[in-house]
């Protein structure tokens, strides 16, 4: 089956909802989540229903840090209501260090997807993820990271990277 599609190719138009709360009693944490529901439109018939619900957690005081977020996708087949649920998730903790190594930062992240292997639209994207990693701010505008990756997918041998980047903003 093809799964590839550009853009919105059909006339239904998506919705978004997001929700989130920062308690002022829980200096530097976040609590929140989103819904989101389209339909999709693939090369073949048949159309698909498509409903995103997430989850996340943050607590941004830097030493340390904590990240965690979860998600389920749901594909339904409009003629048959067959469903596929997809989830991922990730966490990552990171520390900025204190005193002159301040623009460092290490973290570490977890990253992880399921789908059934069935899955009509995103097919088998199914992986496991351990990504250690240092962060150094060149200033409040630039950063270098370097990475350090172990990824697993189910059925394939385990591939290792190290990945360089560079970040602006403005």
């Amino acid at each position: 089956m093809t799964r590839a599609w550009a853009g919105d190719v059909n006339n239904n138009r998506a919705w978004v909802a997001n929700l989130y709360a920062r308690p002022p009693k829980l200096d530097g944490w976040q609590f929140g989540g989103s819904v989101y529901q389209d339909k999709i439109t693939l090369v073949r018939p048949p159309d698909f229903r498509e409903l995103i619900t997430s989850a996340h957690v943050i607590w941004t005081k830097e030493s340390p840090e904590f990240l965690a977020e979860f998600a389920n996708v749901r594909h339904r087949n409009v003629i048959t209501s067959q469903r596929f649920d997809s989830q991922a998730f990730y966490v990552q903790l990171a520390y900025r260090l204190p005193g002159e190594a301040k623009p460092w930062k290490p973290y570490y992240r977890y990253d992880f997807i399921f789908t059934p292997h069935n899955e009509p639209v995103f097919g088998d994207l199914g992986v496991e993820r351990s990504t250690l990693g240092v962060r150094y701010d060149i200033s409040d505008l630039a950063a270098f990271k370097a990475e350090y990756r172990n990824t697993r997918q189910p059925g394939k041998s385990r591939i290792n990277g190290v990945f360089l980047q560079t970040s602006f903003t403005f």
